[in-house]
This record gives C-alpha cells, structure tokens and sequence, in this order.
C-alpha cells in the first residue's frame, strides 16, 4: 500500500482530522518581522498580527482543544554583525507560555532592554485540535 494511500486510510490525514497523531506540530509559523510582518510559510495559520513593537500574535485556522497546549517561539537577533541573526536568537524571544493564551491565539515577542522587531520569529504549537 502506498505511503497516500496509508494516509488516506488512516484518515484523511496525520496532523488534523479525527484521527490526528498526538505529539506532531499542529501549528507552525515563520514571520518576516523585519518591518511590515509577513508570514513567510506556514501550517495551520489563519493570520497574523503586529500588536505593537516586538509583539506578534498568530491565529490557528483550527483551534485547539484548549489553552493549555505547548508552544515554543523564537525570534532571531536583531543584528547581522557577524551573522548573529544567523546564529543566535534574541535576548529574551519566546512567548505562548503565558496565562492568557487562549486555544484560538497565541503571542511571541523579542525583548532586550524594551521590545523590539527582529528578524525572523518562528512559533510551533504542540496539542490536540479541537
């Protein structure tokens, strides 16, 4: 049997559908945050938004179960001296851990000594669609 046919057995697919494998990304983002933000690619991801200075918020197309999913962000550093921005993330990036994220919208941010845009900032979601 080949690997579509497995898949469309299985389902309909492995990373949404009633039959979703736990474990797999179920959102994923790379953001151009470099001046106006612009999804660069993406999984899942009905849009994106530029909350203020170093503040991006993402919202999945499906939502998840709830809000206590796991997600990981991570911006890049805002200097290209040495290729840092190649290399290394930001000071203080992240974001998703906070108390308010909801399971239809999550935040990530870059912070040294006050906000600031970056590069590249990138956000996965790990959880079970609603």
């Amino acid at each position: 049997m080949s690997k579509a046919a497995e898949l469309a057995e299985f389902g309909g697919g492995i990373s949404n559908g009633p039959n979703a494998v736990k474990g797999l990304g179920k959102l994923w983002a790379t953001l151009d945050t470099d001046s106006t933000v612009v999804l660069f690619d993406s999984f899942n991801v009905s849009s994106i938004s530029d909350d203020a200075t170093g503040k991006y918020g993402v919202t999945p197309t499906s939502n998840m179960s709830d809000g206590n999913y796991y997600s990981c962000g991570t911006c890049a550093y805002s200097s290209q001296t040495s290729d840092h921005d190649r290399y290394l993330a930001d000071k203080y990036t992240g974001g998703g851990m906070d108390a308010r994220r909801t399971s239809s919208n999550c935040k990530v941010g870059a912070y040294e000594s006050s906000y600031k845009d970056t590069y590249t900032v990138v956000l996965i979601f790990m959880e079970d669609l609603a």
